[in-house]
């Protein structure tokens, strides 16, 4: 094997660990946006079941970690949601949906984008694998 045969190869296989370390990262990436944003859809299935209630209304409240508390709704015109970095604001039901759903349509963006880079990532990987199967055939 040439000289310029084993600095390519070696090129080659440098490139390809950054991108299986890329595309790790990115799978993880895609898996938090699709639990965020399944987590966004059971918000907002919750959110239209609350507007619908008119009266007190007692419900279970998940406080995380399987932990609930049974409590009651006795106001339904504002609600308190998290904008990000601590800052909680209080909204009504119907603004709080609108900022979900906006929120959930930028996370569908992002995934998008994510699961195009995945591709590209994969399809590089791919070509990779073939020039040093290749490469490992001829030098045999």
């Amino acid at each position: 094997m040439s000289k310029s045969s084993e600095e390519v190869i070696r090129k080659l296989s440098a490139e390809y660990l950054l991108l299986r370390n890329a595309f790790q990262n990115l799978q993880r990436k895609a898996e938090l946006l699709n639990r965020i944003l399944s987590d966004i859809d059971n918000t907002l299935a919750s959110l239209e079941n609350i507007k619908n209630l008119k009266e007190e209304h007692s419900i279970i409240f998940s406080l995380g970690s399987s932990v609930y508390v049974k409590g009651k709704i006795t106001s339904f015109d504002r609600i308190l949601v998290d904008v990000g970095s601590g800052v909680v604001m209080e909204k009504s039901i119907d603004d709080a949906i609108e900022y979900l759903r906006e929120r959930q349509r930028d996370l569908q963006l992002e995934l998008r984008t994510t699961l195009i880079q995945i591709r590209q990532i994969s399809s590089r990987m791919e070509e990779i694998e073939n020039i040093l199967g290749e490469g490992m055939r001829v030098s045999k």
